[in-house]
C-alpha cells in the first residue's frame, strides 16, 4: 500500500492519523512554529530587559536610572519632560510601561506618571494635592495602592483603578502589599488615630475590607500563595521575636523558615 494512502483506524474505523509523509510535514511545522515563537521571545527579550530602577547619585541631582539584569550596568533613562522631584520608579516589564511619581516644581504637587518603555509620552494616571506619597503597583498592573503622607498623624490608604480612575479610600494605615494576582491587597489598619496595628484586607473585585485577625498585627505580607501569609503578630513579638505564617484557610499558625 502507497505511503500516501496508509491511514491508522482506530475503533470504530475512525482516521486518528495518517503514515509517514503526513507525520513528517507536521513535525516539520511544529519546528518551525517553535522557531519563530524562540525567535520572538528573543526579540521581545531585547526590547524589555529585566531590571529594577535605582537613583543614580553619580547624577547631581540624583535622578533615577535602569539597573539592566542582563548587562550588570546602570543605564540612563530619559524623560520628555522634566522633573524636580522623584518617588517611586516602577517598571512594569510584562506590559513595557513604567510608572513613577514626581513633581515639575519644588512647589508643585506630586503625581503619577505612566510612560511607555522605552521613550513613550508621560500622562498623569493619579495625583493627590494633600502630600508627598507612595505607590504600590498591582501585579496585574491595574492598580496603584496609594500611601499618603497627609497632615494626618498616621498615613492615608488608598487603592486607585488608574484605567478608569476610580479611588477607594482605606482610611489610616500603611505596609500595603498586593497578593500575586493583584486581587486582594492587605495593610496594617489604625482606628482611632492610634496604636496598636491591625491586619485588614481589601478585595479589588468586591471592592470591600475585612479585618483578617482579632489580635494586633506588626507586620505581615503575602506569600506566593494569597492564602498564606507571612507575619509578626504584637504577641508573638513580645515573646519571641520570629515570623510565623498565617494559613487562613485552616486559621493555623507555625514558624515561618526562609
Amino acid at each position: 500500500m502507497s505511503r500516501r494512502r496508509l491511514w491508522i483506524r482506530g475503533n470504530g474505523g475512525m482516521p486518528i492519523g495518517r503514515g509517514v509523509q503526513g507525520v513528517n510535514r507536521h513535525r516539520r511545522f511544529v519546528a518551525l512554529a517553535v522557531t519563530l515563537f524562540a525567535l520572538c521571545a528573543m526579540l521581545y527579550a531585547n526590547d524589555n530587559p529585566r531590571g529594577f530602577f535605582v537613583e543614580d547619585l553619580r547624577q547631581s541631582p540624583p535622578i533615577p536610572a535602569f539597573y539592566n539584569l542582563g548587562t550588570h550596568d546602570v543605564q540612563s533613562f530619559a524623560f520628555r519632560q522634566s522633573y524636580s522631584n522623584f518617588i517611586d520608579v516602577i517598571w512594569d516589564h510584562d506590559k513595557s510601561r513604567v510608572f513613577f511619581s514626581a513633581r515639575k516644581t519644588p512647589q508643585d504637587f506630586y503625581r503619577v506618571y505612566l510612560k511607555s518603555w522605552p521613550d513613550g509620552d508621560e500622562k498623569v494616571v493619579y495625583e493627590n494635592p494633600l502630600g508627598p506619597f507612595r505607590f504600590l503597583l498591582s501585579p496585574d498592573g491595574r492598580q496603584l495602592a496609594i500611601q499618603v503622607m497627609g497632615p494626618s498623624a498616621w498615613p492615608i490608604l488608598a487603592v486607585h483603578d488608574w484605567e478608569s480612575s476610580r479611588t477607594v479610600l482605606l482610611g489610616e494605615g500603611f505596609s500595603p502589599d498586593w497578593s500575586s494576582d493583584g486581587r486582594r491587597l492587605i495593610f496594617l489598619q489604625i482606628t482611632n488615630h492610634s496604636l496598636p496595628t491591625w491586619l485588614a484586607e481589601f478585595s479589588v473585585d468586591t471592592g470591600t475590607m475585612t479585618l483578617l485577625l482579632p489580635e494586633p498585627v506588626a507586620e505581615a505580607v503575602f506569600t506566593d500563595n494569597p492564602e498564606r501569609i507571612v507575619l509578626k503578630t504584637e504577641r508573638q513579638s513580645k515573646a519571641c521575636d520570629v515570623f510565623q505564617v498565617w494559613n487562613r484557610r485552616t486559621d493555623s499558625l507555625e514558624d515561618f523558615s526562609p
